[in-house]
């Protein structure tokens, strides 16, 4: 009897540290973002993907290496937060989403290199493809709850074009309503002369 209520104390306190350590890491995770985003120079871009969020619960933002994909990204995530009290939540796999949903608070759930950061991970492509038709509800269903604690789910991907254009990346094609391709809306002149100066000054 008191080895079982020893072990359950250790569990409780490895399960207390576990959540502690993950807390860090998300702080710092976001705070990271938030030292980066300091010379962020919003475009119109960034605008109109703000607003396709906005309409429509998820954006996939497609673009090349180097075009600032994750910087849009989270720095619409951090605007959400600031300005509109959203839970910004990292995530890298599928089913993360389900487990970390709160139905009480608005969430915002960035997904960073989608499906591979280089080339195409098939067999991630292969377990968004299993939870797709639950979060594609989840996104139908965005404001359409009559529970008592009505929460605002928003769903941000980004992914190279590389990736995106792989032959078994078209298995997701639930996601393709979403997607936003950044080579579809380059920088004017007047945009890149100040991002030139932030980045080389």
């Amino acid at each position: 009897m008191m080895e079982d209520i020893i072990l359950r104390k250790v569990e409780e306190g490895i399960a207390q540290y576990t959540e502690r350590l993950h807390n860090d890491i998300y702080y710092q995770q976001i705070n990271d973002w938030k030292i980066d985003d300091n010379k962020f120079i919003v475009t119109k871009t960034t605008n109109e993907i703000y607003d396709r969020l906005q309409r429509d619960s998820c954006v996939l933002v497609v673009g090349r290496a180097g075009c600032h994909k994750s910087s849009i990204v989270r720095h619409i995530a951090l605007k959400m937060q600031s300005e509109e009290q959203y839970d910004i939540i990292p995530i890298f796999t599928a089913g993360s989403i389900f487990e970390l949903i709160n139905q009480r608070r608005n969430q915002i759930f960035v997904v960073d290199d989608f499906c591979g950061k280089v080339i195409i991970n098939s067999q991630s492509v292969d377990v968004w493809y299993s939870h797709m038709d639950d979060i594609l509800k989840l996104i139908h269903n965005v404001g359409k709850s009559k529970g008592r604690y009505v929460a605002e789910l928003k769903f941000l991907f980004a992914t190279r074009l590389d990736v995106y254009d792989e032959m078994c990346f078209q298995n997701l094609t639930g996601f393709t309503k979403y997607v936003y391709q950044l080579s579809d809306r380059p920088l004017t002149d007047d945009e890149k002369l100040p991002i030139i100066k932030n980045y080389f000054p």
